[in-house]
C-alpha cells in the first residue's frame, strides 16, 4: 500500500469496528496503523471516486487525542484510535 510506504508504517490490514461513547453507531476501519505515540490511525480505503458516508465523516471529525475511539484488533489488543486516514486507490 502506497500510505505504508509513505509514512514508512506497517498497516494491520484486518478490518476492524471503531467505537466513540458517545455515538451509538461504531465504524469499520479497513486497518490500523501503529503511530509512534502508541496510539493508532484508522485506515478507510476508498475505491475510485467512492465517498465517505457523512456518519463516517461525523464518526471521523470526533475522534482525536482527546477522544480517541476504541477498537479491538485481530489479536484481541484494545486500542485507541487517534486520527483518521483515508488512502484513494484508483478502480
Amino acid at each position: 500500500m502506497e500510505y505504508e510506504s509513505e509514512f514508512e508504517v506497517s498497516v494491520d490490514r484486518g478490518q476492524v469496528v471503531a467505537h466513540v461513547n458517545d455515538l451509538a453507531n461504531g465504524r469499520f476501519f479497513d486497518g490500523m496503523a501503529l503511530k509512534d505515540d502508541g496510539t493508532y490511525e484508522g485506515v478507510d480505503v476508498l475505491y475510485g471516486d467512492e465517498e465517505r458516508s457523512s456518519t463516517q465523516v461525523a464518526f471521523d471529525e470526533s475522534i482525536s487525542v482527546d477522544s480517541p475511539a476504541q477498537a479491538t484488533l485481530v489479536s484481541g489488543e484494545t486500542v485507541d484510535i487517534t486520527s483518521v486516514v483515508v488512502v484513494r486507490v484508483p478502480a
